[in-house]
């Protein structure tokens, strides 16, 4: 399927099973690292939004996915987070469906 920055997607997690639904915001050839303006975060001090080994697209090309707006995690004092929350949907995943 071709997919095109601002396309409304929903899909099922190969690994869990869980449907998701989100933008595609930005595609990652094969090789290539994530852009470093989706990288920084909230969550934690850091920033990091992905695990280290997913920044970079090494097996296959990927789609970065914007799934909104949610609770990331609690600050020093116990007050939720609030950050947008991006995941990493292989271009090879066969249940991406595109959503009006």
């Amino acid at each position: 399927m071709e997919l095109s920055i601002g396309d409304r997607i929903g899909w099922i997690d190969n690994g869990t099973g869980k449907r998701f639904t989100g933008y595609v915001a930005y595609f990652i050839p094969k090789g290539e690292r994530v852009p470093e303006w989706y990288v920084k975060g909230q969550a934690n001090p850091k920033g990091i939004r992905f695990r280290t080994h997913q920044l970079i697209a090494r097996r296959d090309d990927r789609w970065l996915i914007d799934c909104g707006i949610a609770t990331v995690g609690k600050d020093e004092a116990g007050n939720p987070v609030q950050d947008v929350v991006y995941r990493m949907l292989p271009a090879w995943n066969r249940t991406i469906t595109r959503l009006r």
